[in-house]
């Protein structure tokens, strides 16, 4: 195993597997979104900010970066990321949705493993029941009650 091979399985990603998903309609009807989390544990109103901002496309419309933000409490002190997610299609029925390399935030937060599956989500509503999650390493994609908490 290579370098690049064990931090891929370390990185969060998601795997979409379905229909021929056109990332250029995807990027075209991409909405900008703001979200708040209610720390259930700890009854706070808010400890955890996301933001999704502008996105970009490849020429070659194979390639969509998201700009996020993320705004969390980590061990009580309030920590701030910005870093892009990098939406690649793989052949003519595959999507991965990853941490962008060049832009990866050092700490890979509860915060910025939300900020990746609101991504997912937000290409799984677009594409309807056409696309399913084949693999991630993101543990709470799947819990509902973690989306119940958005206010």
């Amino acid at each position: 195993m290579d370098f690049y091979t064990i931090n891929y399985k370390l990185m969060p990603h998601v795997v979409l597997t379905g229909k021929n998903i056109t990332l250029d309609s995807f990027h075209n009807t991409f909405e900008k979104r703001i979200v708040r989390y209610n720390n259930l544990k700890e009854n706070k109103k808010s400890n955890r900010i996301i933001r999704l901002d502008d996105n970009l496309i490849s020429v070659s419309k194979d390639t969509v970066l998201v700009k996020a933000t993320v705004i969390e409490d980590v061990q009580h002190e309030q920590k701030c990321q910005t870093f892009y997610i990098l939406i690649s299609k793989k052949g003519e029925q595959q999507v991965t949705i990853r941490l962008d390399p060049l832009t990866d935030p050092s700490a890979k937060t509860d915060g910025v493993k939300m900020a990746l599956t609101l991504v997912t989500r937000s290409i799984l509503q677009y594409a309807g029941t056409d696309l399913r999650v084949t693999k991630t390493n993101i543990d709470f994609l799947q819990d509902q009650k973690l989306w119940l908490n958005e206010v």
